[in-house]
């Protein structure tokens, strides 16, 4: 029997905190944090993979300022990722302790239940296009307004 193993990241500028959850037996497991590098996670899933070869693998984490690179990497390594949009993801009332094993862990359980909305991940071009627009404005914005000479017809 095919299974999946769901493992969610939750990603920060220094630090990947990763989980992996199995559905059919609603268990977490495989919990670590390493250093911010795709090539480690890569690694984990590799490892994986080999502890369990009769899983398929499904990678997701939160939209966030880091970008769409870790995205990237895992998809030329033929590993599935999704970037899931924070503000679909469901969340308990309730005042909860929050750490990043903890939401590394929830990040899974979304992916397993299917309980949030992924993001678009736009091309290399777009996002060239996107950074480019960004850089002229703040150089306009820095520029400053145009002075027109006044008094050149007269």
């Amino acid at each position: 029997m095919n299974t999946v193993t769901h493992i969610g990241i939750d990603v920060h500028k220094d630090t990947y905190s990763l989980c992996s959850f199995n559905f059919s037996a609603q268990k977490s497991f495989g919990q670590t944090r390493i250093a911010s590098k795709s090539s480690l996670v890569i690694k984990y899933v590799r490892k994986l993979q080999k502890e369990h070869p009769e899983c398929t693998v499904l990678c997701g984490y939160e939209a966030g300022p880091t970008g769409y690179g870790l995205y990237r990497d895992l998809a030329k390594a033929d590993i599935p990722c999704v970037i899931m949009a924070p503000t679909t993801l469901p969340k308990a009332p309730g005042n909860h302790i929050k750490t990043d094993r903890i939401d590394a862990e929830e990040l899974a359980r979304h992916l397993a239940w299917g309980t949030y909305s992924a993001v678009h991940i736009p091309t290399p071009q777009d996002e060239a296009v996107k950074n480019y627009t960004r850089l002229r404005n703040t150089r306009k914005k820095a520029l400053g307004p145009v002075h027109t000479k006044k008094g050149i017809n007269n």
